[in-house]
């Protein structure tokens, strides 16, 4: 009885780090208060998304998605109107080809456990910001200014990252 209880508690235990080897979610960073999962790094990823690369170390990505999301809520903290239907549908269909195509793109959220819908969030933020980018700094939307801005940011906000480095 005792042998049998020993093996199963082992088998329990080597199953228990086998599942703890490939974690299906977890919370990667912490930005005023909002959480960056694993499946978001996944997703940024797979879409360039806040200028996240697929061969990006996980500290460089994290990184970027953790200013991006920095950014994000200091341009919803003006409460934007809804940007353009055909910008956003524009920026989604640049997502799509970003990710290898519909069915792809398809198979990317459906294994991150998003819904479809979400690209499209995606694509109106990405517009939000860049209309924000444009009429903060012009010309250098993408420039110095937005780079000291964006340290700025992180200056003011609260980052928790369970990564050195974040």
């Amino acid at each position: 009885m005792a042998r049998a209880f020993g093996y199963a508690v082992t088998v329990l235990l080597l199953a228990g780090a086998a599942w703890a080897a490939d974690p299906i979610e977890r919370i990667l960073a912490r930005v005023d208060g909002q959480a960056i999962l694993l499946s978001d790094l996944r997703v940024a990823r797979a879409l360039g998304l806040g200028g996240v690369r697929t061969d990006d170390e996980e500290i460089v990505a994290l990184r970027r998605l953790v200013d991006r999301q920095l950014v994000l809520i200091e341009v919803l903290r003006i409460q934007p109107v809804e940007p353009d239907a055909a910008a956003v549908a524009r920026v989604a269909q640049g997502l799509t080809l970003l990710a290898g195509g519909a069915a792809r793109l398809a198979g990317i959220l459906t294994a991150a456990g998003l819904p479809s819908g979400y690209v499209q969030r995606l694509a109106r933020e990405q517009v939000w910001t860049e209309v924000y980018a444009r009429q903060r700094f012009g010309e250098d939307a993408s420039g110095g200014a937005r780079a000291s801005w964006v340290r700025d940011l992180r200056r003011r906000g609260t980052v928790a990252c369970r990564l050195p480095g974040c």
